[in-house]
């Protein structure tokens, strides 16, 4: 197709990509409730901007505003992203959103299967950290020293761990591979522009070269010799915030060491 004449859509562009950079966001955060939440509002406010700038900046190109409305509708009429622009609208006007929050306390294997798990109420606005130190507490109070599930005790083959599954309703997919659906058409509907106004979609970014999915973050593993510090720290009447800051730092210095 001949070119029609030059064009820039740099701020989309810059826009689709800010969006990949939430993905990031909830994929390096899945466990902390706040930033998870932050970043899937995020990501809802700017994907419904990319078409918006998109027009915006190339509305005196002949031809351009007729065909993109007829397109733009394609991608507005499909039920997940007619669903993410209302929710979008929600966040912004209305109230905060609050997704959906499956929890399981368990032991994992090093190759990240679960071993033992069970389900324990967890508040979607609280981190999956808090989940662990509950049990724990829980313990402490009607067991004593008796570790009956197993968790504290040596095993170079499992480490005790929290799965954490986040949706937003009324979808059965998990948020992470839901956001990345909602990633992918908007990219594919600034790839037809491009190929509308006879350019050359190899010369942009179209495509997340990473993968994201939940399943790949949904588990975090505790080691063993932080939940025996934390419990002395139980035992010795320590406050929460105190225990969750704590358990914050020891695997932050595990992770950079």
């Amino acid at each position: 197709m001949e070119k029609k004449e030059d064009f820039s859509i740099i701020s989309a562009i810059d826009r689709l990509e800010e969006a990949h950079w939430n993905l990031h966001q909830i994929e390096e955060h899945y466990h902390e409730a706040d930033i998870m939440r932050f970043s899937i509002n995020s990501f809802l406010r700017v994907i419904k901007e990319v078409p918006q700038i998109l027009q915006m900046e190339l509305q005196n190109i002949a031809g351009f505003s007729k065909w993109f409305r007829e397109r733009k509708s394609i991608t507005i009429s499909d039920s997940l992203m007619s669903d993410l622009y209302k929710k979008r609208d929600i966040v912004v006007h209305r109230t905060m959103l609050v997704p959906k929050s499956q929890a399981t306390l368990g032991i994992t294997r090093r190759n990240g299967k679960i071993k033992l798990g069970f389900g324990i109420e967890l508040d979607p606005l609280q981190d999956s950290d808090i989940l662990i130190i509950k049990f724990l507490k829980i313990n402490i109070k009607e067991h004593g020293k008796n570790d009956i599930f197993g968790f504290l005790e040596d095993d170079d083959e499992t480490l005790p761990c929290v799965k954490r599954i986040w949706k937003i309703e009324p979808y059965e997919t998990e948020v992470l591979d839901l956001l990345v659906n909602a990633w992918n058409l908007t990219a594919k509907l600034i790839e037809d522009t491009i190929i509308f106004l006879g350019g050359n979609i190899e010369e942009y970014y179209l495509k997340l070269g990473c993968i994201h999915t939940g399943s790949n973050v949904n588990i975090r593993a505790y080691d063993r010799k932080w939940l025996k510090d934390i419990e002395k720290d139980i035992e010795s009447g320590e406050e929460d915030y105190k225990l969750i800051a704590k358990l914050k730092y020891l695997r932050e210095k595990a992770m950079y060491r």
